[in-house]
């Protein structure tokens, strides 16, 4: 969002940072692959998830970042 000049001032605008990302570049395992990281996010604070779900989801969320690290080249 920074990069682009986009609003990055509260949960609203990353979630509106990741919508366009996924139209910009079509990539539609962008929005699943955030939806685990919120997931995982939330579970930090309420501690709902099973360990073997939450080892699961850090794969997803270390896919998601290396796709962002790609459109900051």
């Amino acid at each position: 969002a920074e990069q682009r000049g986009w609003p990055n001032n509260g949960v609203r605008s990353v979630y509106e940072t990741v919508n366009k990302l996924l139209k910009e570049t079509g990539d539609s395992e962008i929005g699943p692959l955030f939806h685990v990281a919120g997931s995982l996010r939330s579970n930090y604070y309420e501690n709902w998830l099973p360990a073997d779900m939450v080892q699961s989801g850090l794969g997803c969320v270390d896919k998601f970042i290396e796709k962002l690290k790609l459109l900051l080249a």
